[in-house]
């Protein structure tokens, strides 16, 4: 009897063994994957329209915040702009090179420097006749999905027939920021296309 029951432990002990060996390949696979997709790198470049928008509209902002007669030379239009100019996508020199962590950076300071800091409710205040409601809305839910995704999805679901993934995230948090320099350009006064 002890000899079948010896026999059954061996075999449950290698079963166990054979798990192991096979969730540990899984895992230096699965680091060897994401190694492979924290090398990828997007550029920046002067030729994306939403980084051109994006750069287009805190230089009108600007020009309109500095008239002396206009409306925009409030306060809260002043630190807007100082805070649009500070960090974030205005820091980006043309051609160097962005990582994931990048833009996690990125799409994090867009959370915390741009809607966190009171500018959903300064915006919401401002704009009086809700024009700008379902923008804003869909810039804040754009904003905390991406930095879900790209804190947890974006590395994982890396594909190697994908090589523009970096790419293609980097595109999705240059259009908020292009967004949200348009609606405050718009609630400003300062847009004229």
């Amino acid at each position: 009897m002890k000899g079948v029951f010896g026999e059954y432990y061996k075999i449950i002990m290698y079963t166990i063994f054979g798990i192991l060996i096979i969730l540990s390949s899984y895992t230096i696979i699965l680091n060897i994957h994401h190694y492979k997709s924290l090398k990828n790198t997007a550029i920046v470049s002067d030729i994306d329209t939403s980084y051109k928008k994006f750069m287009n509209n805190v230089t009108k902002l600007e020009d309109y915040v500095n008239l002396n007669n206009s409306k925009a030379n409030s306060k809260y239009f002043k630190n807007t702009l100082n805070v649009l100019k500070k960090d974030g996508l205005f820091r980006l020199v043309l051609n160097s090179k962005l990582t994931y962590s990048d833009l996690y950076n990125l799409n994090d300071y867009f959370i915390d420097g741009l809607i966190n800091e009171g500018w959903v409710t300064n915006i919401k205040q401002l704009d009086t006749q809700n024009k700008y409601k379902d923008e804003i809305d869909f810039l804040v839910n754009n904003a905390k999905y991406l930095k879900n995704y790209l804190a947890k999805n974006g590395l994982i679901l890396y594909d190697e027939s994908n090589t523009h993934k970096i790419v293609d995230d980097y595109n999705l948090i240059l259009n908020n920021y292009a967004m949200y320099s348009s609606i405050i350009l718009k609630i400003s006064g300062g847009y004229n296309d």
